[in-house]
């Protein structure tokens, strides 16, 4: 387990790439975490990943969180 309590094991390959340190935010169209490289290239340089939540029809991502990453 992380900090976050999240089980490496079930998070994507990429993702098991960084350390998650924490939430650092909230908003419309999901959470922030604030991350930590553990590859030993980028070892420890810091990075925010933003987790999407669901549309309400649950089907994916909405259309404006879409254009949020563009």
């Amino acid at each position: 387990r992380n900090s976050s309590g999240n089980n490496n094991s079930n998070r994507p390959a990429w993702l098991q790439q960084y350390d998650l340190v924490g939430k650092i935010g909230e908003g419309t169209y999901g959470l922030v975490f604030l991350a930590r490289s553990k590859l030993q290239i980028n070892r420890g340089i810091r990075i925010a990943i933003k987790k999407f939540k669901q549309s309400k029809d649950g089907d994916g991502v909405s259309p404006t969180a879409i254009r949020e990453i563009m």
